[in-house]
């Protein structure tokens, strides 16, 4: 197989979590760098810090990763690493020299700061790309126009061959001499993300007069934004809520009542929830010239409201769980019978052994229009129909012949759907989507411990692209069903 990947992911939990019952989709400040390059001597896999630009690119490293190990405790990174080789050797040359390239680094890196770091690997095989940019804005290639046409429009196996055929080696030979070497690199790029986050500045508990007043709750963001906190209050005598994004102001109204009174504002932002108590001083009795005996006040009951315009629900597909792959879906009413919903799969098993492979991963998003009975008495409840469009990626093999779709696989099409309800928080959806897929898959066979390549096709079709039997949470204060099948 021409190109090999393996992966360590060291962070594919935060995908999760933002799906979570009660997560909001929080935002993020993201540090990102531009990839660095290493490059290697012909078919060495030492890194020499003397060869071409590698003692300035090695240092420039180090100053792009000190970030990144001062910033590690505080959020999460990435550290991604790529190679690739020239195209004169075997594949089975290249690969290796790929491979231990990218430890070659890698190893620099720990050794340099002295600490385990988490990598991700990407072995590129042969950088086409890199090599027709490399002439593109080279003029002094001989015969660069038919050297061109060749890199464009001849099958990777063949050009070689060709290039070395045309006008007696003689292009062949300046590439081998001046671009070639520029084509044996290791290249590294890092990312951190700082999750979102508020934090409140001013004091809590705050304590009020009988006669009440207007009151101000300050906070402190991470990040620069224009996000605004979700604030409610269920006590009426707490009132003219503004928030911005800066501050929280709020009224208390006087307390008429010998009876001292509490009362808590609830902030939301980023997905994480924070409450502010605030207490108020009873009223002073009326002294008469002639005191009689009062009745004592009746207390003043307060019932919490629980009316929101929230209405969404996370899931999982149970047809995907049987098959091992772990997925999450997320789902939210837009009103007017409108809801959009988003999945996500991820499987990563493999055995390299026995030749096994099972991995894939993508997701799906889809724009639904709800209808019926059930529909009308609650949302996200009862028959649904809907446009999706779909993603995903995929390794197969099975101790034989493999299918890999290394690059991206798209369908799109409609589905319908029915909602049913199975418990007071919990549906049962069962869905089936009928739509057009295509993409591109490479098939290969296990020889002599190697993956070799033995065509490229397109896969295209039209028929059933989705199918789902799913178990699903609903969330909100009111998103509940009172009684099976969505009835009051």
């Amino acid at each position: 197989m021409n190109m090999q990947k393996s992966y360590i992911y060291v962070l594919a939990a935060w995908m999760c979590m933002l799906m979570l019952p009660g997560v909001s989709m929080a935002q993020a400040d993201s540090k990102k760098h531009e990839t660095i390059q290493v490059h290697f001597r012909q078919g060495s896999k030492t890194l020499d810090p003397k060869y071409m630009d590698n003692a300035e690119a090695l240092e420039e490293l180090a100053e792009l990763l000190k970030p990144y190990v001062l910033d590690a405790s505080k959020g999460k990174g990435r550290i991604h690493i790529m190679a690739s080789a020239s195209p004169e050797g075997s594949v089975a040359t290249n690969n290796y020299l790929i491979e231990q390239r990218s430890q070659a680094i890698a190893n620099w890196m720990g050794k340099r700061f002295n600490m385990e770091l988490g990598y991700e690997f990407d072995f590129m095989g042969i950088d086409w790309a890199q090599l027709i940019t490399l002439v593109e804005t080279t003029p002094s290639v001989p015969a660069r126009d038919q050297v061109l046409d060749i890199l464009h429009n001849v099958p990777a196996e063949q050009r070689v061959s060709r290039l070395a055929a045309l006008n007696d080696s003689t292009s062949y030979h300046w590439i081998y001499a001046r671009l070639f070497p520029k084509m044996r690199y290791a290249a590294v790029r890092t990312q951190i993300w700082y999750a979102s986050e508020i934090t409140l500045t001013s004091p809590s508990p705050m304590y009020f007069e009988a006669e009440g007043g207007d009151g101000t709750i300050t906070f402190q963001k991470n990040v620069e934004d224009m996000v605004v906190p979700t604030v409610t209050c269920a006590s009426p005598w707490i009132t003219d809520i503004v928030a911005d994004g800066s501050k929280i102001t709020y009224r208390v109204a006087p307390n008429a009542v010998t009876e001292a009174r509490s009362g808590v504002i609830e902030i939301e932002c980023y997905g994480k929830k924070h409450q502010v108590a605030v207490h108020q001083k009873a009223a002073q009795p009326v002294v008469a010239p002639e005191p009689e005996p009062e009745p004592e006040p009746e207390p003043v009951v307060e019932e919490p409201a629980c009316k929101s315009d929230l209405y969404m629900s996370v899931s999982t597909n149970a047809l995907y769980d049987l098959l091992l792959i772990p997925n999450i879906g997320a789902e939210i009413y837009l009103g007017k019978d409108w809801s959009l919903d988003a999945n996500w799969h991820y499987a990563w098993w493999k055995t390299d052994k026995r030749h096994r492979y099972w991995r894939t991963y993508g997701g799906d998003l889809a724009i639904r229009k709800w209808f019926g009975k059930a529909s009308k008495i609650k949302p996200l409840t009862g028959h649904h129909v809907g446009l999706y469009g779909q993603i995903l990626t995929y390794d197969f093999e099975w101790g034989g012949r493999g299918y890999l779709a290394d690059k991206w696989s798209w369908a799109a099409g409609i589905e319908y759907g029915y909602s049913l309800p199975i418990a007071r928080r919990l549906n049962l959806d069962f869905n089936i989507g009928l739509g057009y897929h295509w993409g591109e898959y490479k098939e290969y066979l296990p020889i002599d411990n190697h993956y070799v390549w033995q065509a490229t096709k397109n896969r295209q079709f039209f028929g059933p692209t989705k199918a789902e039997v799913s178990l699903v949470w609903l969330i909100g204060c009111d998103n509940y069903n009172r009684k099976k099948g969505g009835n009051e």
